[in-house]
This record gives C-alpha cells, sequence and structure tokens, in this order.
C-alpha cells in the first residue's frame, strides 16, 4: 500500500512529500522489527514533526489506561516539561479526551477560543489543536495530539499521512500490549512450574522420609524378628518351616535393598553431597542394572558447583532422558556428555536407537509427549532450555542448557 502511494507520489508530488512518504515506509518496518515500545512512540513523534508537519509543532502521544479508562502522556516533543496535558488527560475535558470518547479526528482553528477546550490553562498560547484517535479493532489505544502555530496549514496530504501513521502506530501500541500480556502470562506460567516443581521434590522428600522411617524400619524389625524364629527352631535341615523361613528372610532382605533403591532415588543424597556428575554416574550404575543398557558417562563437573535448585532439575531431566531411552529407544547403550562453558552448561544424552519423527510425536498427544513437555518445563524453570533431535532410525539427542 506505502510502496504503492509511494510510486504515485513520484509523478503527482513534490520532494518533500516523497521523501515524507519514504521516511514513512522506513517507520512501518522499524516499528514491526522493533519490541520497545517507548522507542516506537518517540520514532512516531520525529517523524510526524520532521517528516509530515515539517514546522515548529509540539506533539504529545496519550496512552490509555484500560482500568481507569484514561490518557496518559507517553512521549511528547517540542513542549516544556511544565506543561499541564503531560500529566494526565482527562475524557471529554479536553480536545484530547473528545477525540479519545468520539473515536474521531478533532481538530481546532484556535484552541484557546474553542468552547469544546474545556481543559485550560493560565498563559496559554494561541495555537490549533488535532487530535488523532489510535484505535485498534474499534477499542481506543490512545491519542495522538498535536499542537500547531496558528499560522500552519494542513491540508488533505499531511492528514492522510497522519491518519496513516495513526494506524501504523494504533496497531504497534496493540502488538506491545499483546507482548505484554504473553509475557505476564509466560511468567505466570513459569511461576506455576517452579512451585510444581518444587511442591514435586517436597513430595518425592516427604515418600522417601517414610519408605526409610516406616516401611524400611519395619523391614528392619521384622528381618530380626525371622533371624531370632529361625534360630530358636530346633537345627533341622529338612524341616519346611526352616526353608520356609529362609525364604521370608531373603524375600524380606530384597525388598529392603528395593526400598533403599527407592528411596534413593527419589532423594539421590550424592547430588547434595558431591554433585551432579557423580549422582549421573551412581544412576547410571543403577538404570543400567535394572534395564541392561550401559550408560557411559563423559565431562568434568563445573567449578563451582552449579546451585543444587539448578543441578535437581537437570538430574530429573536425565533421569525421564533415561526412561524413554528404556521404553522406546531399543538400544544396549546411551552416552551422557555434560559440556561446561563460561556462563552456562549443557547436558547431551544420546542414543542411537530407532529415534522418532517429532511432528507426529506432537500430534500424537501420548505420555511419551507429556513426558517431554515436562522436561522442556523443567529446563525452563531454571532459565534454560531443552530441546529434542530425533528422526526415525537416526537416534535420539536430548540437548538441555541451563545458566551457570
Amino acid at each position: 500500500m506505502l510502496a504503492f502511494q509511494l510510486e504515485a507520489a513520484a509523478s503527482t508530488q513534490d520532494e518533500e512529500e516523497i521523501m515524507a512518504l519514504a521516511a514513512l515506509c522506513h517507520f512501518t518496518t522499524a516499528i514491526c522489527r522493533s519490541p520497545d515500545l517507548q522507542q516506537v512512540l518517540q520514532a512516531s513523534l520525529d517523524l510526524v514533526i520532521h517528516q509530515v508537519i515539517r514546522a515548529e509543532a509540539g506533539a504529545i502521544i496519550f496512552l490509555r489506561d484500560a482500568q481507569t479508562d484514561g490518557l496518559a502522556a507517553a512521549v511528547h516533543q517540542g513542549l516544556p516539561e511544565s506543561h499541564p496535558c503531560l500529566g494526565k488527560g482527562f475524557p471529554e475535558k479536553c480536545l484530547c479526551g473528545l477525540a479519545a470518547h468520539s473515536g474521531k479526528v478533532i481538530y481546532s482553528r484556535n484552541g484557546c477560543e474553542d468552547e469544546r477546550h474545556i481543559h485550560r490553562w493560565p498563559g496559554m498560547a494561541s495555537h490549533q489543536d488535532l487530535s488523532l484517535p489510535l484505535k485498534v479493532r474499534d477499542q481506543i489505544v490512545g491519542v495522538l495530539h498535536l499542537y500547531l502555530t496558528p499560522d500552519k496549514e494542513i491540508g488533505e496530504w499531511e492528514l492522510l499521512l497522519l491518519e496513516i501513521v495513526s494506524g501504523q502506530l494504533s496497531l504497534a501500541i496493540d502488538n506491545a500490549r499483546l507482548a505484554a500480556a504473553i509475557q505476564e502470562k509466560s511468567e505466570q506460567l513459569h511461576g506455576l512450574h517452579t512451585r510444581l516443581a518444587e511442591s514435586e521434590e517436597a513430595e518425592r522428600r516427604r515418600l522417601a522420609l517414610e519408605l526409610h522411617d516406616g516401611v524400611g524400619q519395619n523391614l528392619s524389625v521384622l528381618n530380626l524378628n525371622l533371624n531370632r524364629a529361625q534360630t530358636l527352631l530346633p537345627p533341622d535341615p529338612g524341616d519346611k518351616l526352616h526353608s520356609c523361613l529362609t525364604d521370608s528372610i531373603a524375600l524380606v532382605s530384597e525388598t529392603a535393598d528395593l526400598i533403599r533403591d527407592l528411596t534413593t532415588r527419589l532423594r539421590p543424597s550424592l547430588l547434595n553431597d558431591f554433585g551432579l556428575l557423580a549422582a549421573l554416574r551412581w544412576y547410571g550404575v543403577l538404570f543400567a542394572r535394572r534395564t541392561g543398557i550401559a550408560v557411559n558417562i563423559e565431562g568434568c563437573e563445573p567449578t563451582p558447583r552449579l546451585p543444587i535448585w539448578v543441578e535437581l532439575p537437570l538430574f530429573r531431566i536425565v533421569q525421564e532422558a533415561l526412561t524413554n531411552v528404556a521404553k522406546h529407544a531399543q538400544v544396549s547403550q546411551v552416552t551422557i556428555t555434560e559440556e561446561v562453558e563460561e556462563d552456562r552448561v549443557r547436558l547431551v544424552i544420546a542414543d542411537k536407537g530407532v529415534g522418532f519423527h517429532l511432528p507426529d510425536l506432537d500430534r500424537s498427544g501420548n505420555s511419551q509427549n507429556w513426558g517431554l513437555m515436562i522436561m522442556k518445563e523443567r529446563a525452563a524453570a531454571v532459565g534454560g532450555d531443552c530441546r529434542f533431535e530425533s528422526s526415525p532410525w537416526a537416534g535420539t539427542r536430548v540437548v538441555v542448557e541451563a545458566p551457570r
């Protein structure tokens, strides 16, 4: 649209107007790339005053507060800091407020004498007012207000450019607010993920304590009682009761070992005492014993150590990744590599198994997809990232990065 107007202007408008359209094209491109709303607002005033008005002028951009329905000055040019409108605008009590209320362009040839200009102040100089509402989807998001000298003539060409600027500016404001809302929701979600992880770890600690103090101790007492009962019986190698007690003692011992293994996995003391890499080596041995899949650990522990609140989520991510290897990869070994950089640590869990097609997984909605999402959330909770690289029959890499 703007490119078409620029081409048409080349044959019908003067050089200054062509330059104004070129500046408008540049402005439109710039606001699409800039995430900084304040910078966009200031660039808008530069464009309006220096390329469109091309004369002495003052300008304010007011933004609407959705909660109070009031206007507040966001940026201004060509006005003293003592100007009363740099505080708050008042809907229906000034021309800018009237523009916001009506959603229409408001022009006043003489702001000092215009009866609509209710909001006045002592020493108000003679001037013209031009207020352009900034709206998106019929919702007012702000007002662009211009203070012009009494002799400045505003033609249809300037008004067209101002309306184009207003339209682009309205979209920029709306996009910035949507981005801010998304960021706020993202931070809330991040907070929920963090609290969920904390709750999960608290529950793991509670279960580990109950297993150790309750089930573990009961098994120890039961083992002692069975051994004592066995010693109280007369020695008779062929006695079925002796045989039954021997089997029961073995079963209790095996169950106690399982409880100790589960307790340790729920709350790995090695992680607290010796760090992430030591805990991963220990867990790799347990995993290999349980699944028959060898775990190769490569790398070195960062110095100084990562905080425990970073190490723990990384450890849990590796646990989940190894569980997926056991369930799906169809391999005999997996490699875990810890890479330490100046500002971050990276864990890579790699196998040469059957792999999978990532887009298919995204559509499947199965439990594996849920597990991968949990891994990503754990990484995000500590300011990190977790990504997956895989394709059918080409293996899988889980890459986890976290700040140091």
